[in-house]
Formats: C-alpha cells, sequence, structure tokens
C-alpha cells in the first residue's frame, strides 16, 4: 500500500513539500479497567497540533483516529479521551496504522447535571370558532436525507467530510488541498461497466469538491492523497460470493473511460474498505470474482483449438514425407 500512496504522490508533479501521510488509528477504550461505551471523544496531539475527534461506538471502539501533522511536526503522540489523557502513548509514523491500539483512563470527569425548571402552568385557552375545513394538500415525498449524501468544507490544515449516515468517511490531511474547498457526497449510479475479473457491489457514490474562493472552480486532483473509509453492505458482500476480503474500492477515470480498482485494506471487525487517493470522481465498491479473468468454458474452447491446430500440423508434416 505504502508503493501505491507514494505513487500518487510522487504523480502529482509538484515541487512543494509534501506533508507526511497521517497515521491512523483505532481500539477500545476502558475506563477504570471497563469498556467506556458510546460517545466518549478520542483525540490526539503531537505538541501543539490536535487531531480531529473519533468517537466510540456501543463497544467502546474507536475508529478512525487520523493523525495527520503539518509538516516538520513530530515526537511523541499523547492520547486524551474526553479531554482526560490516557496511559499509552506512541511515536508518530508516516503512514502507519494500528487497528488494535487500545487506551486506558483512570476515570473520567463527572458531567454537571442540568436543572429541569419548573413547568410554568398553561392557561385555559380561550374556545375559538371552529374553522372552514378546507381540502389538505399532500406534499410531494422528499428522498430520505442521510443516504450516501454529505457535505462540508475543509481547509489546508485539513479535516473530515461524512455522509449523514457515517457509511462514507473523506480524511483530509493537512495539505490535500490549498484553499478552503467546499466537498460534496452523493448517491451515484454506474458510468460505465465493471472491469475485467469483477462485478460492481450496491454502494456507489460521487466526490465533488470546489474551491471556495476561486468562485466555485472544480477541484478533480488533489495536492496530497486523503482517506476514503466505506462502510461495506450486505448486497456488497453477497457480489463477493460472502467473502468480504475480495471488496475493492474503485474510482472511475471519466478520461480513460474505466474503473480503477485501488489497493483496499478491508477490516471485517468493523466493516470497513479504506483506500488512499488523490482522485475525486464517481466511487463504487468493486468485488473480486474469484478466479477473475476469463471464464472455464473460454479455456477449453482455446485449448480444443490450440489440440486441434497441432495435429493438423503434424498430420501435414507426415503427408509431406511420405511423397
Amino acid at each position: 500500500m505504502l508503493a501505491v500512496v507514494a505513487a500518487l504522490i510522487g504523480g502529482t508533479g509538484t515541487a512543494l513539500a509534501q506533508p507526511p501521510i497521517p497515521a491512523d488509528y483505532a481500539g477500545y477504550v476502558y475506563v477504570g479497567g471497563s469498556p467506556g461505551g458510546a460517545g466518549l471523544q478520542v483525540t490526539a496531539k503531537i505538541g501543539t497540533y490536535t487531531t480531529d475527534a473519533a468517537t466510540t461506538d456501543a463497544t467502546g471502539y474507536y475508529f478512525v483516529l487520523v493523525v495527520g501533522p503539518p509538516e516538520g511536526v513530530t515526537g511523541t503522540i499523547e492520547f486524551f479521551v474526553n479531554g482526560v489523557k490516557a496511559a499509552e502513548t506512541d511515536t508518530f509514523e508516516a503512514a502507519y496504522s494500528n487497528w488494535n491500539f487500545d487506551l486506558h483512563v483512570t476515570a473520567l470527569p463527572t458531567p454537571t447535571p442540568t436543572v429541569t425548571p419548573t413547568p410554568t402552568a398553561t392557561p385555559t385557552p380561550t374556545v375559538t370558532p371552529t374553522p372552514t375545513v378546507t381540502p389538505t394538500v399532500t406534499p410531494t415525498p422528499s428522498p430520505t436525507p442521510g443516504a450516501l449524501s454529505g457535505e462540508g468544507t475543509v481547509t489546508a490544515a485539513g479535516g473530515t467530510v461524512s455522509t449523514d449516515d457515517g457509511r462514507v468517511n473523506l480524511n483530509f490531511p493537512a495539505g490535500a488541498v490549498t484553499n478552503d474547498t467546499d466537498v460534496s457526497i452523493a448517491p451515484s449510479t454506474a458510468p460505465g461497466p465493471a472491469p475485467g475479473g469483477f462485478r460492481l457491489g450496491s454502494t456507489m457514490f460521487s466526490i465533488e469538491a470546489t474551491c471556495g474562493p476561486c468562485g466555485g472552480t472544480p477541484v478533480t486532483e488533489l495536492e496530497a492523497p486523503i482517506q476514503v473509509c466505506v462502510q461495506y453492505s450486505s448486497a456488497d458482500i453477497a457480489a463477493a460470493g460472502g467473502d468480504p476480503q475480495l471488496l475493492a474500492l474503485a474510482y472511475y477515470d471519466a478520461t480513460a473511460g474505466e474503473w480503477v480498482a485501488l489497493e483496499t485494506d478491508v477490516n471485517t471487525v468493523t466493516g470497513l474498505a479504506c483506500a488512499w487517493t488523490s482522485h475525486v470522481s464517481v466511487w463504487s465498491i468493486l468485488a473480486e470474482s474469484e478466479g477473475g479473468g476469463l471464464v472455464w468454458w473460454i479455456w477449453v474452447v482455446i485449448g480444443v483449438a490450440g489440440l486441434g491446430l497441432i495435429v493438423a500440423i503434424i498430420a501435414i508434416a507426415r503427408r509431406a514425407g511420405a511423397e
């Protein structure tokens, strides 16, 4: 994967120094030796640099905490749970991943209880005449919000944009964009067939980015790779024959008219598929076909044709010798 990221960074063609590729962490939070539960905010610091927060789920598992300091900021990473320093530390290493990095704190501060105000007595309403009944106009139903859709703004310092349903997360390290950039995620349909050896999954969306200070100019190529993490669905697993390790993230190259499958980390515990890229376009989860390539009967036809050609050559050679 590091080779892929290095190739992407090298392909930008810029002489400017690039920020280090972020490290990412995930694991369980324990408070006083017991699982932390849901809603805890996990952050990390290197000097004056502080990450965006990752939130724990009902089991106390946090994912994913992206540590992407600016160029030149290195050293010891300190981890915090709701502002309380954890016992664990680590040394920053670019492109490092550890999804079993558990954190331990002795205790968390008890939140101050909210005082419920005494309700004001409701006065007896005045009887009003019954209004004339008018027909009710049924509004046109709107699409369910949050299904693979979301938007946000990232700066040169980095940031995260997620869909409302939490299934897609885009993690921008520092330097991925040079100006304030508006990023939107929306459901999409397939612009082209799946590449050889793959099937299209059911999860498909588009990523669009525009430069705010540049008058809304579209951004199609980023200055540094970002991390794209997608929660795959049961339909995606079914397309892979039940094996999630056969899933891969891909973006559609409109110029070449084809899908480009990326090296993908699949975590079957969290149900996430993650990859690094500098492209924003239409994205999909692909399912690799086991034994992908030509189907078996095509190989049989090729074998029979080859055997027939060999027999014909031998027969012609014998006939020429007899004459």
